[in-house]
């Protein structure tokens, strides 16, 4: 059971309350953003910082937007995910355009927020109405709002538990994929650097690399200069030096830009895993489990 701090409860309890709502976002970059639905900056905390019963440290500066408006704030005893969305007006500043910007390169899916209420003229007490992770991000897009889906804890009750059988691996190439072991290859054995040497299109370029045919298929790009600097895509297909990207590039491909051009794993054991990466013992897969045709088809007799 959550409490309501002390001075926040006198203040709730009064007929004309001097209370705001805060938004505290941080990033999977590590980036945190602070706001305030008042018009003016709001200090929580002191050198020691806020701390609610959940742990959670909200001390900052939470500066004032544009119209910052939370929508459907509902909770539920039930395991159903509550979902909550927040609006923030569009301007034509150029912080706003990095904001979008950001957006549509996803730089804001799945961070973590909470959402809390503190009274504007003593920020020492805050009490948490949401805690949980952004869904869907929606720039604005001539509706005037920027839009933030915003979901509750349970959505990870939502996801699926437990190592599924599967012909083949469900690791990340050189990532911890959640399970108890995982992929042992460095990646950075894997990368080849690279430059553009010629264009068709945001979805297919030319590189002068050395490698085979479809070596970074489902591998990725990550360009180090030009326009799409810092940023990562991921290769669908590579044949004679032709690159072709699962999606476009967020901005123009230029003769010349350098990337580092990184193998891909599409997961199989006996073509990628071993003769590949040679990291056939760690193939977390099974790749010789009948199918579903072997296991139901009719039986026969003359075996």
């Amino acid at each position: 059971m959550r409490t309501i701090p002390i001075f926040l409860s006198a203040e709730y309890a009064k007929s004309s309350q001097t209370t705001c709502v805060c938004l505290l976002i941080t990033r999977k970059d590590g980036e945190s953003v602070r706001f305030t639905s008042v018009d003016t900056s709001v200090v929580v905390g002191d050198s020691g910082g806020v701390i609610t019963d959940s742990g959670i440290v909200l001390d900052g500066i939470y500066a004032p937007v544009n119209g910052l408006d939370v929508k459907n704030l509902v909770s539920s005893s039930t395991l159903s995910v509550d979902n909550t969305e927040g609006s923030l007006l569009a301007d034509s500043s150029a912080a706003d355009q990095e904001f979008v910007l950001e957006i549509i390169t996803g730089k804001w899916d799945q961070a973590s927020f909470v959402l809390f209420e503190c009274n504007p003229l003593d920020g020492s007490e805050a009490f948490v109405l949401k805690r949980g992770w952004t869904g869907e991000a929606q720039p604005s897009l001539n509706t005037g709002l920027h839009t933030l889906e915003f979901r509750s804890l349970k959505q990870a009750l939502q996801q699926p538990i437990g190592k599924v059988v599967t012909k083949t691996c469900p690791y990340e190439l050189g990532l911890d994929n959640g399970y108890t072991s995982h992929c042992p290859v460095f990646l950075g054995d894997f990368t080849e650097a690279c430059e553009v040497t010629a264009i068709t299109s945001r979805y297919v370029f030319t590189i002068d690399t050395a490698m085979d045919d479809d070596w970074s298929g489902d591998g990725f790009v990550e360009f180090l200069t030009g326009e799409n600097a810092g940023y990562r895509y991921k290769v669908k297909t590579l044949v004679s030096g032709v690159v072709t990207l699962a999606l476009p590039a967020h901005f123009a491909i230029e003769v010349g830009d350098t990337l580092d051009h990184v193998a891909g794993c599409r997961k199989r054991y006996r073509e990628d895993c071993i003769p590949k990466f040679d990291a056939g013992p760690d193939f977390g897969g099974e790749p010789d489990v009948p199918g579903q045709d072997k296991i139901t088809a009719a039986a026969d007799a003359s075996a």
